[in-house]
């Protein structure tokens, strides 16, 4: 923690697709009660593990998960890339957010239990390979 790229910017703290409302086109961020001053890079880390690491539920028809298995990492690619060219934020330092950003998601007691063990299987990864 003590080497986690430190900022002080405005960041959402609950970033998740149920906080995004898409209305004429434009996108808007709603339910700010988690919002506070750190680095924004953590909420980037948010959003690439649910993509990378989403686990859909079961009653998911089988075309839907085969496409979101085929298109998961290239959707995670091209808005990583984006991030980082519109913001200057580099790939690592967003990177360098996962572990805290995982540990806060297994907190939250909202995740299917596959997905807690995608999640600890992730952490323990970068820990032992670092």
């Amino acid at each position: 923690m003590d080497q986690l790229p430190v900022k002080q910017q405005f960041c959402h703290g609950d970033t998740n697709p149920g906080n995004v409302i898409i209305k004429n086109n434009k996108m808007y961020m709603v339910d700010w009660m988690h919002a506070s001053i750190g680095n924004p890079a953590a909420d980037v880390a948010e959003v690439c593990i649910m993509i990378e690491f989403a686990v859909l539920p079961p009653e998911t028809p089988a075309a839907v998960k085969d496409f979101f298995e085929t298109s998961r990492q290239v959707a995670l690619n091209i808005f990583i890339d984006e991030y980082c060219k519109l913001s200057g934020v580099s790939e690592y330092e967003v990177r360098a957010w996962y572990i805290p950003a995982a540990a806060r998601s297994i907190a939250s007691g909202a995740l299917a239990e596959v997905q807690v063990a995608k999640l600890v299987s992730m952490i323990r990864n970068i820990l032992y390979t670092s």
